[in-house]
């Protein structure tokens, strides 16, 4: 007796089926899931195989932050900003309200490995801009 009433309850659920709805119903299923799929990085710790230890190079208009030992290489980089700086307020009139930072990595992984941003950086990535 037991056996024919879940039979019988299963086949209301059956005819209950209306295949429209539940193709609405999977498609919601299916755009929630994939939202969720992509916050799944957030909040989780990059692996970072080296500790850098960076120092701060202020220029009026930039604060280098920087970690290589070749100093020359730094200063060169500041005279280069600021002359960027000069044309950039020569052709838009424009100026910083406050010093803007620039990150400087010496090579691919170690650039890959930043906290500065959240999220992967691709191995192609040689730099971001974050307005």
């Amino acid at each position: 007796m037991k056996l024919q009433s879940k039979m019988y309850d299963m086949k209301k659920i059956v005819t209950a089926f209306n295949p429209k709805k539940s193709l609405g119903f999977l498609v919601i299923l299916i755009l929630f899931c994939s939202l969720g799929a992509q916050a799944q990085y957030f909040g989780q710790n990059k692996v970072r195989y080296k500790n850098l230890k960076f120092k701060v190079y202020e220029t009026p208009h930039f604060d280098l932050y920087y970690y290589t030992k070749n100093d020359s290489l730094i200063k060169e980089f500041a005279k280069e900003s600021e002359a960027w700086y000069a044309l950039h307020q020569q052709i838009f009139r424009d100026t910083f309200k406050k010093p803007n930072p620039i990150i400087l990595y010496g090579n691919s992984p170690e650039f890959q490995q930043t906290t500065a941003i959240g999220g992967e950086i691709g191995v192609g990535t040689g730099a971001l801009q974050k307005a």
